[in-house]
């Protein structure tokens, strides 16, 4: 089964919980793979630059810095290269209205290889609306991942302080 967590931020906006969440993924001691839409996936300070860009055109700067999506595939899925595929596919829900970068970590766990941390812009691009992370959006966004990668899916939401692995 597919494991979904959504972090919820309560850091605030004055918080460098965004730069912090882009140093985590961005770790070469954890990265195995990294890519985006809509934003540059070569360093920290790039990406952070182009998503707060886009929040400070909208005037959305006091709104929350990033949504963090887990997404945990179970211990069928052995290869990068199979990780990557799924990835990508998931990653494509975002990309038509938000700034979205992931990236693949490793860890064998009992249920796992590999999980992936899609870093999300709360701010839509085209019109500045930020993403409601209401259980229907997420039911939906659930519902798209059993499509894309043909496997169970559940999601639940992670306490801000829980881990950033699953």
């Amino acid at each position: 089964m597919v494991l979904i967590k959504l972090k919820k931020d309560t850091y605030g906006v004055a918080s460098d919980y965004l730069h912090k969440s882009l140093e985590y993924i961005y770790n070469p001691q954890k990265a195995k793979y990294i890519n985006a839409f809509g934003v540059a996936a070569h360093d920290v300070d790039s990406t952070e630059s182009q998503m707060k860009y886009v929040k400070g055109y909208f005037h959305r700067n006091a709104d929350n810095p990033l949504i963090h999506i887990i997404v945990s595939f179970p211990k069928e899925i052995k290869t990068l290269q199979t990780a990557i595929e799924l990835a990508l596919h998931i990653a494509f829900y975002f990309k038509d209205e938000s700034q979205v970068i992931w990236c693949i970590h490793y860890k064998a766990t009992e249920r796992s290889f590999y999980h992936v941390h899609y870093i999300i812009n709360p701010v839509c691009f085209k019109d500045g609306k930020l993403y409601n992370s209401s259980r229907k959006n997420l039911y939906d966004f659930t519902e798209y991942v059993e499509t894309r990668t043909g496997l169970k899916s559940m999601f639940f939401y992670g306490s801000p302080t829980s881990s950033d692995d699953l």
